[in-house]
């Protein structure tokens, strides 16, 4: 912060770093290769369904 104002980057992320970065809000410090296939499944179901509710 800096004189009472916060500062936020964003950055957007390809497919390896959105797996990269669910696994480290998943896991903490220790990103194992099991946290990573989790996340690999949790974004793959996630497009899936964002996929499935654009055809309805």
């Amino acid at each position: 912060m800096n004189k009472g104002h916060a500062k936020t980057l964003v950055a957007k992320l390809d497919e390896l770093g959105r797996v990269e970065e669910l696994a480290r809000m998943l896991a903490g410090r220790e990103i194992t290769p099991i946290v990573k296939d989790h996340a690999q499944q949790m974004i793959k179901i996630s497009d899936e369904y964002k996929f499935n509710k654009k055809k309805i």
